[in-house]
Formats: C-alpha cells, structure tokens, sequence
C-alpha cells in the first residue's frame, strides 16, 4: 500500500517537527477513535472535550489545537491513517472524550460497592491493591463466587484464558479433574508447572474440564475515581497499628489522624496570660473530605464522633467511638 506524505495542502516537511511527530503519535491511539469517517469525502467527526462534535477533513478541524496552530492537530493526522493515505498503526477503542463523559462519579461508584456483600466490597479492595500498586489488573473468580460481581458496574468480566485458568489450581485440584473428567495421558508424576503445560497443549477447551470461572479487570468508566474508591474502602475495612514503648500494639482505623494539639493563648482583664489546651492526640479523625462525607452517609464512618485507642486494645475487639468534647471532629 503506498501512502502519500503530503496528504491535504501539507508538504512533508511539516510532519518532521517534535510537536508534529508527538501528535501523529497520539492520533494513532485508541483515545483518538473517531465517530465516523467518509472515504469518500475523506472527512470524519471526532467526539470533542464537551457537547460539540470536532468537524474534520484533511485540510482543517474545528478543535482548539487546530484553530490555535494552524497545522495538522491529531484529529487531521487520524483522518489521514483511516484513509490511508498516512502510514500509522492505528488503534480501535473508546475515544478519549467518550471515555471522559461516561466515568462513574464517586458517590455513583461507592453506591455501587454498597450493593455488594461485605466479601465481595474486600474482595474488589484486594484487586484495586492489586492494579494501582502491583500491576495486576487481572483476578480470575470462579463462577459460583462471581454473580454478583457480574452487575457490578465497577467491574468487566470474560473468559478467562486458559493458561489464566489452569494457573489457578494446585496440582492435586489438576489431577482431581482430569481424573473426574477421565481424561487420559496426562504425566501424573510432573510437576504442577509441567501438567499445566500438558493441559494447555492437549485439552482443546479446559473450560469444560475444570470449574467454570471468569476473569474479571476494572471497567475504563472507573479509571477517574479509582484510588477513591480504594481509599474509601481502606477507611472502612483496614486497620493501622503503632507500639508503645512497653510494646503494645495500640490499632486504630487506615487513614485516621490523631487530634491536634492547639495552645491558646490569651491575656485576662487582670493582666494575667491563661492559656488553654485543646485537642487530645489519642483520638483519631478521618480527614474532612469526600470519601468521609459517604462514609458517615452509609454508616461506615469509624471515626465520626473521634475513635479513641488504649494502650493493649485491639481496634477491632476493644476499640470505641466517642464524641470528643476537647477538639474538632
């Protein structure tokens, strides 16, 4: 297929640019998918950053990039890679824009979490942990555990691959259901590595030899309040721990701050200074935010009136909540 670098009115020269090469970089990603696109008239429409529509042909669009520049924006070089008529590896996906209109807010996303059981609400708090801070954004669930996970708008489900499947099982759980399935031929002595191996090479479906299960990952309308919804979570569920210097472990709930301590300091009409203390850093307070704010809406705010730990107690055995009268809270 032959492409003509100078596509539209622009000379090739232009495309050389670092700014110009970063743009043709972007407008190869599924980010810049446009809405349509005619051959024909070689124009095409691209979701915009709002309400509008980006109007686009070869020569010209009707985004800020363009209109500030006057040079080929992401929008143009894109309608050039459909229409082949600009080398590109061209990516098919959710535009950008799209993607941006369509997240989950946090009071959408927390309402959803609260309509799971309180396994489930851990189980999805393991897999944000997971994907925001060890790169596995992939947990593999057996269908009997896995239902309500299926209506959970946080969530996407598919079948899993198989050696996603099969890396689920220990080798006794291989060898109990190639036995129950009587499957035949399979190296009973290998390790389980090795029959893993064996199954992925010789059963043509292992979906229909082993328990059915799916491969669940965070859906893209979560992207924005992700590590919201993992701190709301955390303050709901975790707890911290600190030592006193007898070594006694003193627990208190993830993400709650001990009271400050406010000296004030003030001269009487005798001429007298007083100063009067307030606060008690033995009680904790979550931060005065958003994820607070639903947290005591659904009834999951440990620290609402301040949550004070002794010396020796356990937070989740021993711990209580009390309302503070020496500070904020």
């Amino acid at each position: 297929m032959e492409y003509n670098p100078t596509f539209g009115s622009w000379t090739s020269q232009i495309h050389s640019s670092p700014e110009q090469q970063k743009r043709i970089q972007t407008a190869q990603s599924a980010k810049t998918t446009p809405t349509s696109v005619n051959k024909e008239t070689q124009t095409g429409c691209f979701p915009g950053s709002g309400l509008e529509v980006y109007q686009t042909t070869l020569d010209s669009c009707t985004c800020a990039d363009f209109e500030y520049r006057g040079l080929p924006c992401k929008h143009i070089y894109r309608l050039a890679m459909e229409c082949e008529l600009f080398p590109g590896n061209i990516e098919q996906g959710i535009n950008k824009n799209v993607l941006d209109q369509s997240q989950l807010t946090l009071e959408e996303a927390v309402e959803a979490i609260e309509n799971l059981s309180e396994d489930d609400q851990r189980l999805i708090m393991g897999m944000l942990g997971d994907a925001l801070y060890r790169n596995k954004t992939e947990r593999i669930i057996p269908a009997e555990k896995a239902q309500s996970l299926l209506c959970c708008p946080l969530l996407e489900a598919q079948e899993p691959t198989a050696s996603s499947l099969l890396r689920r099982y220990r080798k006794k759980e291989l060898l109990q259901c190639l036995e129950a399935k009587k499957i035949a031929g399979y190296p009973k002595s290998a390790t389980a590595d090795v029959l893993r191996l064996w199954c992925e090479e010789n059963i043509e479906n292992p979906g229909d030899v082993f328990p059915k299960a799916y491969a669940f990952h965070f859906a893209d309308v979560v992207q924005k309040v992700i590590r919201k919804v993992y701190t709301y979570l955390n303050r709901k569920f975790r707890w911290e721990s600190i030592y006193t210097s007898s070594m006694e472990e003193i627990r208190y709930p993830h993400g709650a701050q001990p009271e400050e301590i406010v000296v004030i300091v003030t001269r009487g009409e005798d001429g007298k200074i007083k100063m009067v203390q307030n606060g008690d850093p033995s009680v904790y307070h979550f931060p005065e935010d958003k994820v607070t704010e639903l947290l005591t809406l659904y009834g999951h705010n440990r620290c609402l009136h301040g949550y004070r730990l002794s010396p020796g107690e356990s937070g989740e055995e021993k711990g209580d909540c009390y309302e503070s009268t020496s500070g904020s809270g």
